[in-house]
């Protein structure tokens, strides 16, 4: 009996927890291109931070230099882009027809893998503190290119 309480309240608290939302109000999606002086960034991280530090959302620069942030915080934000998590990465072994060797890790995603390459870009933009780029999000899918400067 006691069982059968306790998967009662389980499912309830998770139906009733589904409705509930981590206290921001939140957008639809942020989607663009990354440029470093006006060539696409090849790879990186893109994230955005609401104006008062507390909310963020975060996503991965394709090849191509597209990105896509899904429910950002509405509003005045701050946008940081990162791309040294990418600075020495190396691939696993791979054989003659390019699959990873055996033993190495099938599963790790490797700029190579992806496409992904690593350019060094000005700290200011990787530091929440220090990076100067600003969007006001609103509801819907919105399109915002970022524009980095290597000056």
């Amino acid at each position: 009996m006691n069982r059968r309480v306790f998967l009662i309240v389980l499912a309830l608290a998770v139906v009733l927890g589904s409705g509930c939302s981590d206290g921001i109000d939140r957008g639809g999606k942020l989607t663009g291109k990354v440029y470093l002086d006006g060539v696409p960034l090849g790879g990186g991280r893109v994230e955005i931070v609401s104006e008062d530090d507390k909310h963020s959302v975060a996503c991965q620069i394709r090849p191509d230099g597209g990105y896509t942030l899904s429910e950002p915080p509405m509003g005045k934000c701050k946008l940081v882009v990162t791309t040294s998590h990418l600075k020495g990465v190396t691939p696993p072994p791979r054989d003659g027809k390019g699959k990873v060797k055996e033993g190495a890790s099938a599963g790790m995603v490797t700029p190579e893998d992806v496409g992904l390459v690593y350019t060094a870009i000005p700290e200011r933009y990787e530091q929440r503190d220090k990076t100067e780029l600003r969007v006001t999000v609103k509801r819907g899918t919105q399109e915002h290119d970022i524009k980095l400067s290597a000056k």
